[in-house]
Formats: structure tokens, C-alpha cells, sequence
């Protein structure tokens, strides 16, 4: 499954007329990161999504049910470091699945992040 360091994030929420609302996130990779995902990624939030994304280039955008708005959000606001991942369709440029995830942490250690992960380097 591969992966990107994600150092950065923009959320945002807007109108589409008649499609209704949106949430975003546009999540900003590390500056070594080359490949699918290098140019950024683009996380929609809608309340029907019928495909989980795409790979366009070096920027990769999904799709996603609103109701993961919350729980992503609350990971890019919070952890340190966080990593966006994905898997591909026989198709290489359609995304299977794909989903925010942090590296292993420490138990117990509370709403503050005191790991040695925490200071940005």
C-alpha cells in the first residue's frame, strides 16, 4: 500500500448549488515525496460518492462519505506524523480505497501529543 508524509493540510467547506455542501481537506506532502500524491492530495466530502478517487499526475483526489470528515479532521489536527494511503483498481489511476493514518504511538498518552514524533524535523 503506498503511502505519503503529509507535513501540511487546508480544510475548508463550500456551496455547490444545487449538489449541496462540501467539506475538504487538501493535504500538503513533505517535500521529499515524489510520485502519485508529491503534488498534493484532495479529499471532497459529499453525501454520495459513487468512486473512492483518482490518481491525476502527482495529485491525487478523493471522494469520500461525509460522515469520515470528523474523524479525518480530528487525525491532520492532532497527530503528528500523519500519512495519507491508498490502494489502486487494476486500473492504475482509479483508487480502490484510501484512508489518514499515523505511525505507531505510545499508550495512554492522552489528547497532547508528548511522543517524540510530535516536533516537526
Amino acid at each position: 500500500m503506498p503511502i505519503v508524509k503529509i507535513t501540511s493540510y487546508r480544510v475548508g467547506v463550500a456551496h455547490k448549488g444545487s449538489g449541496g455542501a462540501t467539506r475538504y481537506l487538501f493535504l500538503e506532502p513533505a517535500s521529499e515525496e515524489a510520485g502519485p500524491g508529491s503534488g498534493g492530495v484532495k479529499i471532497y466530502f459529499e453525501a454520495k460518492s459513487k468512486e473512492v478517487g483518482k490518481i491525476a499526475g502527482d495529485v491525487i483526489v478523493a471522494t469520500l462519505p461525509e460522515e469520515l470528515f470528523s474523524d479525518m479532521y480530528h487525525i491532520v489536527q492532532t497527530e503528528r506524523p500523519v500519512f495519507f494511503m491508498w490502494q489502486v483498481l487494476e486500473r492504475r489511476d482509479q483508487l480502490e480505497s484510501c484512508g489518514i493514518a499515523t505511525v505507531e504511538e505510545p499508550i495512554g498518552e492522552g489528547f497532547r501529543d508528548l511522543s517524540e514524533h510530535s516536533e516537526l524535523g
